[in-house]
């Protein structure tokens, strides 16, 4: 009877147990950069969850950790600086694509294969990036709308050989994105934007979520969603998520290969990231944005004294970014909706129009 009711709940469960492996053999390189800081941190992790998910479908996976810039770029610029190297062995090695993926995200859809992406593009659009929706639009990153550099395929092509030469060389007319909030992504816009090389036909635009995550990058994951990217979070919060992830990576029993299984993990994985905020705001108290998240946690936990400490926090925050108009507006709903602060509300909307009166 135990036998049958197992026969019976694997059926009504397909997706529990990964298909075959190495469907990709020879179809896909991944590539990322790692510096020595971030391998030894929360890259460990996400590489050890990548290299599994390569070698169940059959990719190369390539760990670059060569300063391309040579301390004269911003570290992010990495990314261009390994592709260049990537595109240009592959023209030996053969591979329909290389995808790039930030080594802050990771696979977490084990069941879907990256290549078949290109499937969903024309045969003539080399490349294929999500559709960004963290960024304000008039962000240099958005032109005419934002990309999303964290992960994208390029396809085995000149044309994206030219691309990344051009991305990198492009540098010399535009050296302020050389370091800073606006780098290598605010170059490829520009890229789009002025529609280098045909690159709008050339480009395939996708959901935000198709390879990507939508900030807070936790909230609304999905089991069937490829990646998980936890941009702009603190490396706390990454160590302690995707550490929680690699710890269950293990041999399928039906192919030995390596399997993930994020369905069940994913309410599990809501904790840690209040954990590694309060780790990260007791290293780094004088963060604002860290200060403000980490309120906002702080709010949604309901424990006792947590509308209080929230609002210290915001406070706090506003202290540190006092320039910050969001932040004002931020903490004049907070002081109005949960501490019934009619006065204090006034007062930070108030500061808020002055500090940004459109």
């Amino acid at each position: 009877a135990a036998a049958i009711l197992m026969m019976l709940m694997q059926a009504a469960a397909p997706d529990a147990q990964p298909q075959a492996g190495k469907s990709g053999h020879g179809k896909l390189v991944i590539v990322t950069h790692m510096s020595a800081s971030v391998g030894s941190g929360y890259g460990q992790h996400t590489r050890a969850i990548n290299e599994g998910y390569a070698e169940r479908h059959g990719y190369r996976w390539i760990v670059d950790d060569t300063d391309h810039g040579h301390g004269e770029r911003d570290t992010r610029w990495n990314k261009v600086g390994a592709l260049r190297e990537a595109l240009r062995a592959m023209q030996s090695t053969g591979e329909e694509a290389v995808m790039w993926i930030d080594a802050d995200a990771a696979f977490t859809n084990f069941a879907a294969a990256a290549h078949e992406l290109l499937d969903q593009a024309a045969p003539s659009e080399d490349l294929l990036i999500c559709r960004d929706l963290s960024v304000p639009r008039e962000k240099p990153t958005c032109a005419p709308i934002c990309l999303n550099t964290g992960a994208f395929l390029l396809r085995n092509t000149e044309w994206s050989r030219q691309l990344v030469e051009h991305w990198w060389g492009a540098l010399r007319d535009h050296p302020a994105l050389a370091f800073g909030g606006d780098h290598e992504e605010a170059m490829l816009a520009q890229l789009y934007g002025t529609g280098w090389s045909g690159m709008r036909d050339k480009t395939k635009v996708f959901g935000a979520t198709a390879f990507n995550s939508v900030p807070p990058f936790l909230a609304d994951h999905a089991p069937e969603q490829l990646v998980m990217h936890a941009s702009g979070e603190p490396s706390a919060v990454r160590s302690l998520i995707f550490g929680r992830i690699a710890s269950t990576l293990a041999p399928s029993p039906s192919d030995g290969l390596p399997w993930l299984d994020i369905a069940p993990l994913l309410p599990k994985l809501h904790p840690l990231v209040r954990q590694g905020y309060e780790a990260a705001h007791a290293k780094n108290p004088d963060d604002p944005k860290v200060a403000s998240v980490l309120a906002s946690l702080v709010s949604e936990s309901k424990e006792e004294g947590s509308a209080a400490r929230a609002r210290e926090l915001l406070r706090q925050a506003m202290r540190l970014s006092p320039t910050d108009a969001n932040l004002a507006v931020t903490y004049g709903s907070y002081a109005a909706k949960h501490m019934d602060d009619w006065c204090d509300a006034a007062a930070a909307f108030v500061a808020a129009g002055r500090l940004q009166p459109d």
